[in-house]
């Protein structure tokens, strides 16, 4: 990365130790290399957070006491949205999650992942996603957060829309609706 975007800048600034890890990069990298604010940038810090709005953008990153980090990238114009959330575990090993939300082929996806690292080696725990038709979703609500966030698979259904594709870990097939 020649010119880094701002997510990167505040975090190589903010715990330089984590960002140049090169595990906690293999992820970082792979969702948020690309990271951009069209129209301008604004950021404010409130506790332990810090987040960052532009037209058409949002990102944060949030730290806790207990050594979590999210790292998260909306962007409504584009129907994208990144997460990485990294948690302690047991045993001094740390569960990666990413999710990630964009359209593909007439599908709207919902995509998250969950692997563990322990003693040096990597874990598959989850992986899932779920795509509902995008014709389904009105398209004042990409500009709604809800739209972006985990619970949105649950919130369809809840509404009786039901998914074109959906599929789990652990599974042997993926399930198609009509």
């Amino acid at each position: 990365m020649s010119e880094q975007n701002i997510l990167s800048k505040t975090l190589s600034e903010t715990n330089p130790n984590l960002f140049f890890n090169p595990v906690f990069q293999n992820y970082y990298l792979r969702l948020f290399y690309d990271v951009e604010f069209e129209k301008g940038m604004r950021g404010i810090e409130i506790n332990q957070q810090k987040i960052f709005t532009g037209f058409y953008e949002k990102a944060s990153i949030c730290y806790s006491d207990e050594g979590s980090l999210v790292i998260s990238y909306i962007n409504c114009k584009k129907k994208i949205a990144k997460e990485l959330e990294i948690v302690p575990k047991e045993n001094e090993s740390i569960a990666f999650t990413t999710r990630q939300v964009f359209p593909m082929d007439g599908l709207f996806y919902h995509m998250e992942d969950t692997q563990l690292l322990k003693d040096d080696k990597i874990y598959p725990v989850s992986y899932q996603y779920v795509g509902f038709d995008i014709h389904d979703i009105k398209d004042d609500e990409f500009l709604k957060d809800w739209v972006y966030q985990k619970g949105f698979a649950s919130k369809m259904k809840d509404n009786g829309v039901m998914p074109k594709v959906e599929h789990a870990h652990g599974k042997n097939e993926t399930i198609k609706n009509r």
